[in-house]
């Protein structure tokens, strides 16, 4: 940081880099890995990796261009009422993490789900 810079700057890329920093703990990036049925012709199982990864390193990549961008603010000619309207722009653009969401798969198989059906019809024609 330049002297004389402003202190909402130098807070600023503090925050920033705090933020950067929570990203690289634990608990952040969320996955679940996840087994399908057997098909019925190979006998195979799918196996898939659902994760946030992408919104973390959307975020990873926000935080990184918002803090070249305030650091840039210090060689502007600015007073303190513009760096802060930039840094809250700044600030707003930063994307947060979001959680993972997974569809719960169908517990039944098409044919249970046709026994289930056909049996509602029967208790409901009694």
């Amino acid at each position: 940081m330049r002297a004389g810079a402003s202190e909402h700057i130098q807070t600023f890329c503090h925050d920033v880099r705090d933020q950067l920093e929570v990203l690289r703990g634990r608990g952040v990036v969320d996955v679940v890995e996840r087994w399908g049925r057997r098909g019925p012709r190979t006998d195979k199982r799918t196996h898939e990796f659902i994760g946030n990864i992408d919104s973390v390193e959307r975020r990873r990549a926000a935080l990184v261009a918002a803090l070249h961008a305030a650091e840039a603010l210090q060689l502007e000619p600015l007073d303190d009422e513009a760096i802060i309207a930039h840094l809250t722009a700044l600030r707003d653009g930063i994307p947060p993490v979001e959680p993972l969401m997974v569809e719960a798969p169908d517990p039944l198989t098409p044919g249970e789900r046709r026994e289930a059906q056909w049996r509602l019809a029967e208790q409901a024609a009694r």
